[in-house]
């Protein structure tokens, strides 16, 4: 990972008023994430146009069409029901899995490659994900994702590359 997106991650959270963190115990491993948390009381992260969204579920990625080998960010969105004022990554689980091969396990407690903004104040939650870039463009990543508390199962299909671009 360079310095450049080493510092992007570092800022990102400061984007946020309000800002407060807890770290759980997430297994680092790699150029993955350590499993960390955060709770914001303002939700600044935007939902692109590019998104799609089904049931309880909102993804997207960031750069919306990465160019071969650049890393990007896979954002789930979660809509939650009123009413908690905490939320677990260990809700959420299931897998990123890509036409060129690469997968990678998604949510839950030991998440290497995850990290969770929780807004209570917009009843949701958003799973960021780190993907590192493909040989080649054209690449459609499949996205498996569930949460026991909306007792809710959903797959959604990102593609990227000259495909997304027709």
């Amino acid at each position: 990972m360079g310095a450049k997106h080493q510092i992007a991650l570092l800022a990102f959270p400061l984007l946020f008023a309000g800002l407060s963190l807890a770290c759980s115990s997430g297994r680092g491993g790699g150029g993955g994430l350590s499993g960390q948390s955060a709770t914001f009381s303002a939700d600044g992260v935007n939902i692109p146009p590019s998104a799609v969204s089904k049931g309880s579920f909102t993804i997207w990625a960031e750069p919306e069409n990465p160019e071969p080998l650049e890393s990007y960010t896979i954002y789930t969105r979660v809509k939650l029901p009123k009413g908690p004022h905490s939320y677990d990554i260990g809700d959420l689980s299931g897998s990123l899995m890509g036409t060129d091969g690469f997968a990678i396990p998604l949510g839950g407690r030991d998440s290497a490659y995850s990290t969770l903004a929780f807004s209570p104040k917009r009843h949701s939650a958003t799973m960021m994900t780190e993907v590192p870039g493909a040989k080649t463009s054209g690449i459609k990543d499949t996205i498996i994702i569930k949460s026991k508390l909306l007792k809710e199962e959903q797959q959604i299909e990102l593609v990227f590359g000259a495909a997304a671009l027709k």
